[in-house]
Formats: C-alpha cells, sequence, structure tokens
C-alpha cells in the first residue's frame, strides 16, 4: 500500500489504485474462503512517519476502502522498520508516550463504522480504560504487558490491580532478544517461557528466611519464597525499600521503572513479609536471629576508575546526580558512554546543560537493545550532546577532562561537574569479576566449538553408510550450534551452516546413484566449503578464548590483585 516500500511497475504498483490492489484482493481472498459470518481483521499502519511514506490522511482513505472491501475490524499501529528512530515506532521504547498511538486510533475511528483497535504502551489498565471510555478506540490490544503478567486481564477483571506486574517497555529480553535469534524472556518477569520450570509450588515445610537486600532482586526472592509458605524477614540497611531502580526512575523518560518498584513494595507488604528498613546486616546479627535460609541480594555498586582527580570535589556519580545528592554544574563531562552515562546525558541535557559523554569504545550505548538504543542516540543529537567515542580519559582536573582519542590526540574537555558512569559491579568482586565471566563463557564457546567440529567430522565420514546415523550425528551438529548461540554471535552463523548440511546431505540420500555420480565434483565443492565455514567458526571461539585470557591477565597485572576479589 505504501508508495515508500511498493516499487512494483505491474498492476500491483504505482499509483494509489494499483497500490491498493493486492491489499483488497487479499481481504477479497479470505472473505471466499472463510464465508460471510468469520471476522476479518485488518492490522495496519496509520501513520509511516517516513518521508514519501503513508500519512494519516492516506490511511483514512484505505481504511474506508478495507471496509468497503469486507474487513470487520481495524487494528492501528504506527511506523515501518525505517521509521526514525528506527524500529521505535513498531517497539514503542519507555521514553515514549503512554498510548503512542491512541490519537491515530482516534482519527481512523472518525471515518469507519467498524471497531477499531489500537495498540501501544497500554499496559496501564486504568489509563486503557479511560482510552476506551473517551471513544477514541473500541478495543486494546496488549503484547508485551502480557509477557510481563499474562494473567492482566484476568486481575483487571477481578479488581486486582495492584497485583499486576507492569511491563517496563525496556525492549531488552522480548524485542532485543529476538534482534539476536534468541528466546523471549522478559526483565521483569523470570518465569516467561519457563513456566513448568519456575512453577511457585507450596513446601511442606515452612523454614525462616533472611533476605539481605531491598532492591529488586531482594524484593522478588522474597515475594517468591512468601508465596510458597515461608516465613520472610527483608533487611534493607537503606530507609526506603527500591534499591538501583529509584535512581533509574528519576529521569521524566523512566517513569515505568517506578511502577515496576511500587508493585514489588505492595507485594512484599501484603504477603507479610517482615521489612527491617534502616537496618544494616551483620554477621552478628545473622546469628542472633538465626535464620535457616539467607538470601545475599545486595546488588551492584559503581565501578570507579582509577584515573587521577577522581576524589575531586567536582566529581559524582550518575547516582548522586540522579537522587540529588550533588547538583551538576551548567558543563557536564560523563566519563562512560554506556546505557547509564547516555540517559543521564540525556537528563542533563532536558534542563539546558552542556553535556560531553566521554566512551573509551566505538560507538555509545552499546549495551542497550537496538530499538531503544536508536531512540536514545537520537534525542542525544536532537539536545546537542557531544559525543567523544574512542576516547579514553586520563586526568580529571578543576578546568574539566583530561582526555586522548584513538589516534593518540589529547584535549581537555571543559567542565564544571564530571558524572561517573563508568558501570555496575558486584559489592564483593574483586577487580578481575567480570573478566572471570567472560572467560568463562569465551571457554564453553571454544568447548563447544571444537565439540561441534568433531560431531560434524565423523558426520561427514559416516554419511553415506548409516542413514540412522546421519540423523543423528546432524541432530546433534544442530543442537551443539544451538547451545553455542547462547555464548556467541558465531551460533546463529552456525546454525545456519548446520542446516546447509542437513539440506545437502538429506538431498543427496533423495537422489538415485546415477545422479549422484554426475554431481558429484558439485557434493565434493560444497563439502569443502561448508567444512572451512565449521572450521572459521571453531577459529572464532579459541582467538575470542586467546583474547580474553589476555585482558584478564593484563587486568590482574595492572590491578595488582586476582581476578575474582576475595
Amino acid at each position: 500500500m505504501s508508495p515508500f516500500s511498493n516499487k512494483r511497475t505491474d498492476e500491483y504498483g504505482g499509483d494509489f489504485e494499483g497500490r491498493m490492489r493486492f491489499p483488497l484482493r487479499v481481504v477479497e481472498g479470505v472473505r471466499l474462503a472463510v464465508g460471510p459470518d468469520f471476522p476479518i481483521i485488518f492490522r495496519f499502519s496509520a501513520d509511516e512517519y517516513i518521508d514519501g511514506g503513508l500519512t494519516l490522511e492516506d490511511n483514512k482513505l484505505i481504511a474506508q476502502l478495507l471496509v468497503d472491501a469486507g474487513v470487520d475490524a481495524l487494528s492501528v499501529s504506527a511506523g515501518i522498520y525505517e521509521s526514525t528512530p528506527w524500529y521505535s515506532r513498531i517497539f514503542p521504547t519507555m521514553a515514549m508516550p503512554e498510548g503512542c498511538n491512541v490519537d491515530l486510533a482516534s482519527e481512523i475511528k472518525k471515518v469507519v463504522k467498524v471497531p477499531v483497535i489500537v495498540a501501544g504502551k497500554l499496559g496501564n489498565p486504568e489509563f486503557a480504560a479511560e482510552v476506551l471510555s473517551s471513544g477514541k478506540a473500541d478495543i486494546i490490544a496488549f503484547g508485551r504487558p502480557l509477557l510481563a503478567d499474562a494473567e492482566l486481564p484476568k486481575k483487571v477483571s477481578q479488581g486486582r490491580l495492584d497485583e499486576i506486574r507492569p511491563c517496563i517497555y525496556c525492549n531488552e529480553a522480548c524485542a532485543g532478544n529476538m534482534s539476536h535469534f534468541w528466546r523471549i524472556e522478559c526483565v521483569v518477569n523470570p518465569e516467561l517461557g519457563r513456566e513448568r520450570e519456575y512453577r511457585i509450588n507450596p513446601v511442606q515445610k515452612s523454614r525462616r528466611v533472611l533476605v539481605v537486600g531491598g532492591g529488586p532482586a531482594g524484593m522478588e526472592a522474597a515475594r517468591v519464597a512468601a508465596l510458597r509458605g515461608h516465613d520472610v524477614t527483608l533487611q534493607e540497611k537503606e530507609d526506603t525499600l527500591g534499591g538501583q531502580l529509584i535512581a533509574a526512575s528519576v529521569p521524566q523518560f523512566k517513569q515505568p521503572i517506578q511502577g515496576y518498584a511500587e508493585y514489588l513494595e505492595n507485594q512484599v507488604k501484603s504477603l507479610g513479609v517482615k521489612l527491617q528498613l534502616g537496618s544494616e546486616v551483620s554477621p552478628e546479627s545473622i546469628r542472633k536471629m538465626k535464620p535457616d535460609v539467607v538470601i545475599l541480594a545486595t546488588g551492584s555498586s559503581h565501578t570507579i576508575p582509577d584515573i587521577p582527580g577522581i576524589g575531586a570535589a567536582n566529581v559524582a556519580s550518575a547516582s548522586d546526580i540522579l537522587l540529588g545528592r550533588k547538583q551538576a554544574g551548567n558543563r557536564v563531562a560523563v566519563i562512560g558512554g554506556g546505557q547509564v552515562g547516555c540517559e543521564l546525558a540525556w537528563f542533563l541535557a532536558e534542563q539546558g546543560k552542556k553535556v560531553t559523554v566521554i566512551e573509551a569504545e566505538l560507538g555509545v550505548a552499546n549495551d542497550m537493545n537496538m530499538f531503544s538504543r536508536f531512540y536514545l542516540t537520537d534525542r542525544l543529537a536532537e539536545l546537542g550532546v557531544e559525543i567523544a567515542m574512542t576516547t579514553t580519559a586520563e586526568e580529571i582536573t578543576s578546568e574539566g577532562v583530561a582526555a586522548v582519542d584513538a589516534a593518540g590526540n589529547r584535549r581537555v574537555i571543559e567542565a564544571d561537574t564530571v558524572a561517573i558512569a563508568t558501570g555496575q559491579g558486584g559489592a564483593e568482586a574483586g577487580p578481575g569479576a567480570a573478566i572471570w565471566l567472560f572467560l568463562a563463557e569465551a571457554v564453553g564457546g571454544a568447548v563447544l566449538g571444537l565439540a561441534t567440529g568433531y560431531i560434524a567430522f565423523v558426520a561427514m565420514r559416516s554419511i553415506d553408510e548409516h542413514n540412522i546415523e546421519v540423523v543423528i550425528t546432524l541432530a546433534l551438529v544442530t543442537g551443539t550450534y544451538a547451545l553455542a548461540g547462547a555464548l556467541h554471535l558465531s551460533g546463529p552463523i552456525a546454525v545456519v551452516v548446520a542446516g546447509l548440511l542437513i539440506g545437502n546431505h538429506g538431498t543427496r540420500f533423495a537422489m538415485s546413484a546415477t545422479t549422484r555420480d554426475h554431481i558429484h565434483k558439485f557434493w565434493s565443492l560444497t563439502d569443502e566449503m561448508l567444512n572451512a565455514a565449521l572450521f572459521l567458526m571453531i577459529g572464532f571461539e579459541v582467538i575470542t578464548l586467546t583474547i580474553y585470557g589476555g585482558a584478564a591477565w593484563l587486568v590482574a597485572r595492572r590491578s595488582g590483585a586476582p581476578p575474582g576479589g576475595k
């Protein structure tokens, strides 16, 4: 339908009438197949938000034509893959307005007499009810909110709104995982996709459980333990629950996180968890309490770079600024261009401050999913935030930050305040703990890669001997590659290669002996190519292991402490 994407020159392209021919014929064909009493719902983007694409006015006409063709309801979304910020219209981000497509649905509803469905950040039942009561839409479509809490509709119907686990629209484990060819998960719902494994069953014998830490991990642990029937006490050294969620929810564009923190707090209170706030745990206090089980959920702390001037008065952590413990000046240099640093830059730039982000790597916000990252980087550009990539902070002075880029060019980035956003680390972790995690992944990847290579080699040797052995070996190849994909990006590529192997040898078995002889040379060539791909991926794993091993040695040598901490 869209002139942006439809470049056909036949009867299904060209002018508006030509571009509408395909969808109208689809509707006509579906109606003939299902009969007059089966509902047909047509999903479309009411505004593509891109030059040369369909506008709202275009889609008002399209909506009327679809209804005239026999469509019983229209489902309204927005944007296409190329709409800027890329993908953000399709997977609305945490920072986008609640009900971001409601106004579009309202305009479509004015020109048709069939029900209009709307989707897009409508997981708040009270807001969704307002949309319906105002007549802007007839039906609310839930997507990601049902991943966060599959019982959302049931809880709404029973008036249990405080029990709804809210979606925070982070896109990390749902859309983000899909972009990495991995299964859908949920940051706020660990049960998603593992409902049988994580089923909460009552215990036969109740135990006294002490949870240390009132952040999201501690509250979730306390919630589940209480649901199972344990006697739970939660101790938190601060006067409030929430942990890192408190600072994270300060920016206006991070408000959904506050709703999640409130949900967890409501849960632990309603389930009878004993709360001891402003109470720091010590070995003596634990011995005095005599719990049967202690769950440590003390969270993470800021990783502070070891550079001259780090303790100066003009230096503050990201949390200090967000929580108002320190005030940022008019010129701010943010050391660290991950998600925290970039979001802090956004927060400060909206206040009219001149912000520079200093990042040692190529690119910023690389720790985010691409959907939210595109939206974030677009906002930084709009706000005039300067990005200094491949640049390392060498010293903090009263004038700002002395830095050097990858080419060796040195300069002073002037700043009244230097904000530290160089990541988080476990409270008890030593300087090389993260490196050891990388090493574990690399070793696992290398072992899987080598094992896969061996299995593939055996498969190649035995491929023409026994059909059953072929099936088993190829199944092992595919399964091993799937596991490798969980550890490294070579995994998805390897799955493709495994698929080619199956197709290659499966087709060979389907052919007659005479036909196989005629194209023997072709099969030999493809086997060589596939074997080369296999060994290249094994080499990738070995190289990764070598790099991580060298990095671990360098970090341990420079820090003067063994990796892993105490």
